[in-house]
């Protein structure tokens, strides 16, 4: 259409054939990678220093031998080392560069790694000190952002540890998803524990006689919202249940993994719960106070 308003600037490919699905790795990505640490690097000496440190901290060979010739081939290195080697390669450079307080380079670096994993759909993400975390999208990761920001301080800190977990469970290669259901509910019993003294597990029973209860008396004389949190609960039931398929039970084998479409859901609505169960701890404790 002539009179169509268009983008201008961005490749055809990222407008018109992105890959819908969240990709954990691909060869393109790692070429790229490869690309932004030699041209970042620079000379050969910076290159080998580079190498020798990531072969200290990884404990894998990165510099070739021809003769008595010592390179590194980064394409070689990055596109055969296993997923996890080169992610932590990602940070590990980064950190060699403000060791050797090579500033005037290391947010380009930072920038264009970041470039890299956008424009190739991984599923990562950088921290300010180019660290690497899971990153499923951006619906998902704001859930993660307001779970953690929703459980700051120190009665919060063992269940703020059990949500960082799931980062690490979803980093895994492949990936643990079993784990990271662990982990979200393990932050959901945490804080339930807490908020009702006396409790040991959260199942049905503790939800009916604790919580349900604490509802109920404290929204009693609001109908409307009293009934609005009990079917809430109920939701919160159905998700407890839902999580303790995968639950680890003595003497039990461990259930299979669970796809990615059921946890990323299950997770989601994790982060969803253990915010609000931090909302009526507060308010139960605020009551008793």
């Amino acid at each position: 259409m002539p009179n169509e308003e268009l983008p201008e600037g961005p490749r055809f490919s990222l407008l018109y054939l992105q890959n819908e699905d969240v990709l954990q790795d691909c060869p393109r990505m790692r070429r790229r990678v490869a690309r932004v640490i030699s041209d970042c690097l620079g000379d050969r000496d910076r290159r080998l220093s580079a190498a020798s440190f990531l072969e200290a901290e990884l404990g894998i060979g990165v510099t070739e031998v021809v003769g008595y010739h010592v390179y590194v081939d980064w394409e070689r290195f990055l596109g055969n080392c296993s997923l996890v080697d080169f992610l932590d390669t990602v940070t590990l450079v980064y950190r060699f560069a403000i060791q050797n307080r090579w500033g005037h380079w290391f947010r380009e670096y930072q920038n264009s790694i970041a470039r890299v994993f956008r424009e190739c759909n991984v599923g990562y993400r950088l921290d300010d000190n180019c660290g690497v975390h899971p990153f499923v999208d951006a619906a998902f990761e704001n859930s993660r952002a307001t779970a953690i920001a929703g459980i700051g301080g120190d009665r919060f800190a063992a269940a703020r540890a059990h949500l960082e977990q799931i980062e690490n469970a979803l980093m895994g290669d492949p990936p643990d998803n079993r784990q990271a259901i662990r982990s979200v509910f393990d932050a959901a019993e945490n804080i339930f524990k807490m908020t009702f003294v006396g409790v040991t597990h959260l199942n049905n029973a503790a939800i009916r006689d604790n919580l349900r209860r604490a509802i109920e008396n404290k929204y009693s004389d609001m109908p409307t919202v009293k009934n609005a949190m009990l079917k809430l609960c109920d939701g919160f039931k159905n998700w407890v249940e839902a999580a303790h398929f995968y639950r680890h039970a003595d003497n039990q084998p461990d259930p299979a993994q669970p796809p990615k479409e059921l946890t990323v859901l299950m997770i989601s609505y994790g982060y969803g719960w253990v915010r609000w169960l931090a909302e009526m701890d507060r308010a139960i404790r605020a009551d008793i106070e």
